[in-house]
């Protein structure tokens, strides 16, 4: 029996265990979007096909499966492109599927712009964003296409892959052959030694964990916290890392909180599992942060950094290491864990002490300080509640009063950084794990760039809570301006830039509202949880702090550790 290509490619996601997938309608698009539902699939149409895209990113972020996002030629594909490059710089597994105009229109000459009706060269375009990208050329070749397409997005470091059929080859008929699990793709040859890693971590006085993003990109999370906690070693993580174990202290880097960045400071030897070591992380003046030697395990050989003298570099894949070293560590005792007593009272000591230091914005009767607020949501809310961060102040301010703990998520726009991630974030994810309840933190800004998405959660009714911090500025670009620019707020002023009026942009979506103007306000959304589609607007001044690295040069002078005998001394162990 023969079916046509777009019903095979319905038949393949579906075999894959995927059902739900994002997307907008178009003419190069219908019939794709026809056979998918037809099949059994769930379509979750968007009101922006960049929202689409995020929202098959945060859809695979919480399944554990891959993302599925469609959209029609020319101006609904290009309107992927920013969820695909945050999928792609962030390590989620995704497919995009674009429609195509028919084969004949396809430019062959470059020195022609367009031949067909919203015709363009999607794939050239996508391909520095992506691990993969194909024009579907012969219906023949779908059955290889796909599959090949399967397994370069869920293999070695993770990505979306981008598949590009045109009209007239989704209409064509091929045979319906038996869909087969290929074997994933070979990423890594034999482990290296881990012992070797072990032995040098047991001859440390101060070793550290790192976590980052590809801990659970490996589905590595049980296995970190197991050495975590058969070695003793306190750990710390990156933005993306966050959530990785409820053993994470808090996140470094430049905008992380003091406690941790002082333990990566002082730190003689650092175990990265998982990161790629951004400026972000590790700071602008790298030669001199952090101090101790670093031994970084990525699957991706282009990500194990190379900046630094004191670095070994391994490429492994995490799970495999981790399961390892592990097994070693409990069977030999390799590592001590007794050894490190005083190195973990001294992490409690920095924590009691500069836990706080990130609220800097003096909450009082009559204001918010919102990392307060967020600590008091985290605390409020279920222990597996699904937080999807925006960009900027707000985004930071999450995961500065992060408590780890429970089955908990964050989800993160890190690499690409994109505002308006959030929202449409939240409702893949929603999507992925429909019993649990969904927090989108956003800032005013990145709230306007994908508002539309409200209409989505009212149609489906979906108790997602969209937290909205209104500074009534860009709070990022604004402090950097006061900084650096002379308190010149171009763009960042009420010349340039204001927030829509919060209450009615709810009424009109048909959303419920809730406005907070105080610390016990908070209580009140007790009633929101988990029953309906919520607005709440969090009212800041429009010059709300925001805490980083640079602005504590005395601490980190102040608890430099010089030596092995004054720091046993200080924490008197």
């Amino acid at each position: 029996m023969k079916i046509s290509v777009a019903e095979y490619v319905a038949k393949f996601i579906i075999s894959k265990g995927v059902r739900h997938f994002f997307g907008y309608q178009g003419s190069a698009a219908l019939k794709l979007i026809d056979a998918m539902c037809t099949e059994g699939m769930t379509y979750c149409q968007s009101y922006h096909e960049q929202a689409a895209a995020f929202a098959a990113d945060g859809y695979a972020r919480i399944s554990g499966n891959i993302g599925v996002a469609v959209a029609t030629s020319g101006p609904g594909a290009t309107n992927l492109l920013t969820g695909i490059a945050d999928a792609y710089f962030d390590s989620v597994p995704c497919i995009f599927i674009t429609g195509q105009v028919d084969c004949k229109y396809l430019i062959r000459d470059k020195r022609i712009r367009q031949s067909g009706f919203q015709q363009v060269d999607i794939v050239s375009i996508a391909q520095p964003i992506v691990k993969y990208a194909v024009t579907v050329m012969d219906p023949e070749d779908i059955y290889f296409e796909l599959d090949k397409a399967w397994n370069i997005a869920t293999s070695g470091r993770k990505g979306p892959v981008l598949i590009d059929i045109p009209l007239d080859i989704q209409f064509a008929n091929i045979e319906n052959k038996q869909i087969e699990n290929a074997a994933p793709i070979a990423t890594m040859a034999a482990i290296p030694d881990v012992e070797d890693v072990l032995n040098v971590l047991a001859n440390s006085n101060r070793p550290l964990i790192l976590c980052g993003g590809g801990v659970r990109q490996a589905n590595a999370c049980g296995l970190a916290s197991s050495i975590i906690a058969a070695t003793g070693i306190p750990a710390i993580s990156t933005l993306c890392g966050l959530d990785a174990t409820s053993d994470i202290i808090s996140f470094s880097g430049i905008f992380g909180r003091s406690d941790a960045n002082l333990l990566l400071d002082n730190a003689d030897t650092i175990l990265v599992l998982g990161s790629r070591l951004s400026v972000h992380q590790l700071g602008k003046q790298v030669k001199s942060f952090p101090r101790g030697k670093l031994i970084q395990i990525d699957i991706d050989p282009d990500g194990l950094y190379k900046n630094t003298l004191q670095m070994q570099t391994i490429r492994a894949d995490l799970y495999d290491f981790l399961s390892q070293m592990v097994a070693l560590q409990l069977s030999r005792s390799v590592v001590s864990p007794d050894r490190f007593s005083c190195w973990r009272a001294q992490a409690n000591i920095w924590t009691q002490r500069y836990a706080d230091n990130v609220l800097v914005n003096g909450a009082g009767a009559n204001g918010i300080d919102p990392v307060l607020f967020c600590r008091q949501i985290y605390r409020m809310m279920p222990e597996d509640t699904i937080y999807c961060a925006d960009v900027g102040q707000n985004q930071m301010w999450a995961a500065q009063a992060y408590i780890a703990g429970g089955s908990r998520r964050l989800l993160n726009s890190a690499g690409h950084g994109s505002m308006g991630f959030a929202l449409p974030a939240a409702i893949g994810a929603s999507y992925a794990a429909p019993s649990r309840t969904v927090v989108a933190f956003i800032g005013d800004g990145g709230f306007q760039m994908n508002l539309q998405e409200l209409q989505f959660i009212h149609d489906k009714n979906m108790p997602i809570l969209c937290i909205v911090f209104n500074n009534n500025t860009l709070g990022m670009m604004r402090a950097q301006q006061k900084k650096y620019f002379s308190e010149h707020y171009i763009g960042s002023s009420t010349e340039y830039y204001s927030c829509v009026n919060l209450k009615k942009i709810a009424d009109a979506y048909g959303i419920k509202y809730f406005h907070v103007t105080e610390h016990s306000h908070v209580e009140m959304l007790q009633s929101f949880i988990g029953k309906t589609p919520c607005l709440i607007e969090v009212s800041l001044h429009a010059d709300a702090k925001l805490l980083n690295r640079y602005d504590e040069p005395e601490i980190f002078s102040q608890n430099s550790i010089c030596n092995q005998v004054h720091f046993e001394k200080a924490v008197r162990c």
